[in-house]
């Protein structure tokens, strides 16, 4: 009977030693990020040199990677309008890696300054831009199916419209209306490739 409870005993040190050592922890440097606003989070993080690996606000998670440091995080945050970070955790890298890529991949389509194509309803548009204050700032490839566009700026009076065309054809040109916060580039510099 000694020896069942000495096991026994054994064993539930066990499952508390083992979580201890097995931990997923994140660098404690971290810790500043918990209770913050989504937004003051991310300025936070690019500043420390990561960018984003995934998100989804249906399951409230973000992972993020630093690829100088070689170090995924994951994080929570709570649901609800005013989001916050709740969690921090290390994150699998694999996956890390894996969104980082696939996410460079869309960065890839904002490029800076003009598409350089050319016709007459874009030509025109660009013109009547250019009239009202506007600047070219950054254009998408394949901004939706089929569609070219690119996006102009007025950043004295904070205004930013697009000019969207079919890119097979250069037809069916529209200028819009756009949130002035999406009139400079906001695809991130990289300055590595990851392999």
């Amino acid at each position: 009977m000694k020896k069942i409870v000495s096991n026994f005993n054994f064993l539930i040190a066990l499952l508390f030693v083992i979580p201890v050592f097995g931990q997923n922890e994140a660098s404690k440097d971290l810790d500043v990020l918990i209770g913050l606003p989504l937004e003051e989070a991310h300025a936070k993080l690019n500043e420390m040199g990561f960018e984003i690996a995934h998100s989804s606000l249906f399951n409230s998670n973000q992972l993020w990677y630093n690829e100088t440091k070689n170090e995924c995080i994951a994080f929570s945050f709570s649901k609800g309008d005013n989001h916050t970070v709740e969690m921090i955790q290390a994150g699998k890298e694999k996956k890390c890696i894996q969104g980082v890529k696939a996410a460079r991949k869309v960065w890839a389509s904002y490029i800076d300054g003009s598409s350089g194509v050319s016709s007459a309803g874009i030509d025109s548009e660009r013109g009547k831009l250019s009239q009202e204050g506007y600047a070219v700032s950054y254009w998408i490839k394949d901004a939706s199916p089929g569609k070219t566009m690119e996006v102009w700026y007025n950043e004295p009076k904070q205004l930013c419209k697009s000019i969207i065309w079919d890119s097979a054809g250069k037809n069916n040109v529209k200028v819009i209306d756009r949130d002035p916060r999406l009139g400079k580039n906001p695809a991130p510099i990289y300055t590595t490739n990851l392999q």
